[in-house]
């Protein structure tokens, strides 16, 4: 027997809530909501993708995202297209999380709290063209809704558009930005290092850490010669890349890559030291 899917909401041009025997389903397909209306049966052709783990409590959260106004839900979907449209396919559950996420984002900045994201600088530099995508979002947000959405809210949406691509939750992502900004602050909070130097850190060790999770050490023929150089600076260096392995200590394989970043671990140091009104010891 043929299952019958009936929207029950048009969440956008491109993704509706449907219902069949089965429960409530999230429909993805370019144009598979356009022009259609609540009871409207969806011609099985016309379905790429299709969200089924959408629980109870995601069902009502669509319906009070509708509460809303339609201008607001309507424009929280277009904005996730213009990710999709950005960025390429991306899982179905995005409509339903970031829906979720960006109404409570609109509902605190209207209701005047502060988004924060202590997060950000990590996030911007680790997914960058999820980020893009994200300040994108955020810009048509404000524009539409007349709000002042901020970077770091751009920066929360980045790592559920992060997470989408991937085929993971957001917590994978959230975890790496954390592990990140921990090394960071112990690096920075050890050279005294002042918000340009903390900047330069960030950048480093993202980069860093692509290299370390793909796991293509670069080799180093003056490893010896840094290491004897730049003891301290190798020995901190060693330590971020165990840390960034979720090793004990730094493998064999690693210790070339560490003495590439000895190298920049000590221009933080003199950096961090030759900064207008501090001392260089």
């Amino acid at each position: 027997m043929e299952t019958v899917r009936r929207v029950i909401r048009v969440l956008s041009n491109n993704a509706v809530l449907t219902r069949d025997t089965g429960g409530e389903i999230v429909l993805v397909g370019r144009g598979i909501g356009f022009g259609r209306k609540e009871g409207d049966v969806i011609d099985e052709s016309a379905i790429q993708q299709s969200y089924v783990e959408l629980e109870p409590e995601r069902v009502q959260m669509i319906n009070w995202i509708s509460s809303l106004g339609p201008t607001a839900a309507n424009t929280i979907s277009q904005a996730i297209d213009l990710a999709i449209d950005t960025l390429g396919d991306l899982h179905p559950a995005v409509y339903v999380l970031l829906m979720d996420h960006i109404a409570f984002a609109v509902q605190r900045v209207e209701s005047g709290e502060h988004i924060g994201n202590p997060l950000l600088p990590q996030i911007r530099e680790m997914i960058v063209q999820e980020f893009a995508a994200a300040q994108l979002m955020v810009r048509y947000l404000n524009d539409h809704l007349d709000i002042s959405l901020p970077d770091e809210e751009a920066a929360f949406i980045a790592l559920h558009l992060n997470a989408s691509r991937a085929g993971e939750t957001v917590k994978q992502p959230l975890q790496r930005a954390n592990q990140l900004a921990a090394i960071v602050d112990d690096v920075a909070a050890a050279f005294a290092a002042p918000e340009s130097v903390r900047e330069t850190i960030t950048h480093d060790l993202v980069v860093v850490n692509r290299r370390v999770n793909a796991h293509r050490p670069r080799r180093n023929e003056a490893s010896s010669v840094i290491r004897r150089a730049l003891g301290p600076d190798y020995d901190i260096a060693a330590r971020i890349i165990a840390r960034l392995l979720g090793a004990d200590s730094l493998p064999i394989t690693f210790s070339d890559e560490a003495a590439y970043l000895a190298v920049q671990v000590h221009g933080w140091r003199m950096e961090s030291q030759s900064t207008p009104g501090k001392e260089t010891k």
